[in-house]
């Protein structure tokens, strides 16, 4: 925040690059087990594509696209 509003830092183009093009989804689980599981399910339903697992946790995107994935449907999937 700079005298009381929230400014980003970048180019409005870099800015649309980075944070544009889809959906960021983390996961926290008991087991690792889980996560893999987790990972999985969201490559085979949303095509997410893993960044990152270690052990219980799970980092994936989602690209926007036609078909829009929403923060429910993703929830709805792993309930």
């Amino acid at each position: 925040m700079v005298n009381g509003r929230v400014q980003a830092i970048g180019t409005p183009q870099r800015l649309k690059n980075v944070y544009g093009a889809g959906y960021k989804i983390l996961v926290k689980t008991t087991h690792p087990s889980g996560a893999l599981a987790v990972q999985q399910e969201l490559a085979r339903e949303l095509g997410a594509h893993p960044v990152q697992l270690l052990g219980c946790h799970l980092e994936m995107d989602c690209e926007r696209n036609e078909e829009a994935v929403t923060a429910a449907n993703a929830a709805s999937m792993l309930a």
